[in-house]
Parts: C-alpha cells; structure tokens; sequence
C-alpha cells in the first residue's frame, strides 16, 4: 500500500514538473496528470472478465471523447473570440501583478507609509 503511494506521488510529481517547467510538453503534462493518476489508482486485482474489459473500454474511450470535444469547444471559442492564447494573457496578468506589488513594496520600503497613503488618495 505504501509503495503504490509513493508511486502515485512520484508519478505526479514527474508529471507536474513536466507541465511547469515545459512550455512546449506542458500540456502534455498536464493531460498524464490527470488521466495517468487516475488509471494508477484503480486496484490491482487480478483479472478481469470480458464484461468488466468491455466497460472499463467503454469509460476510457468516453473520458478520451469527453476531453475531445472540451478541447474542440475551447480551441474554436479561443480562436474566434481571442487571438492570444488563454495560458499567454494569463501569465502576461500575472507577471503584471506581480511587479506592481513588487514596486508597491519597494515604494513603501523606501518612502514608508507615506507611500501606501498616497496610493490610497489617488
């Protein structure tokens, strides 16, 4: 029980390195994340029958058509509505907030809170 922890937080752990620290595989990733952990978590136990075969077939083809077409429905809605992708305006807000509560904290380290009052009558 304990090793096939250890495996499952290993499997994830790889897999969300790969979705952060790759630009180009991180979606990838991202999709073994999720797909892979929950394959790892279903019980060993010995072997199936025809039927049980057949319906677990039948859940993993409708979880893979599923994903299908949300990714269809996102990618259509992204291209007609947006022309940068979702993940880039993201990061672009992100990074933003973040040098403006760094140049927030830098003002009040330098100024004192005088900086933090004129930021709030402006």
């Amino acid at each position: 029980w304990m090793y096939q922890c250890a495996l499952i937080f290993l499997f994830e752990a790889l897999t969300h390195f790969i979705f952060f620290y790759s630009e180009t595989y991180g979606h990838i990733g991202c999709l073994l994340a999720i797909f892979g952990g929950k394959v790892l978590i279903v019980p060993c136990t010995g072997h199936f029958s025809e039927k049980q075969q057949t319906e677990r077939d039948k859940v993993a083809y409708h979880s893979f058509y599923m994903l299908a077409l949300a990714l269809s429905i996102i990618f259509t809605v992204d291209t007609l509505f947006f022309r940068t992708p979702a993940s880039a305006m993201v990061r672009k807000n992100v990074l933003g907030a973040i040098d403006t509560i760094a140049k927030q904290f830098s003002d009040f380290l330098s100024e004192g809170e005088s900086a933090l009052q004129n930021r709030e009558e402006s």
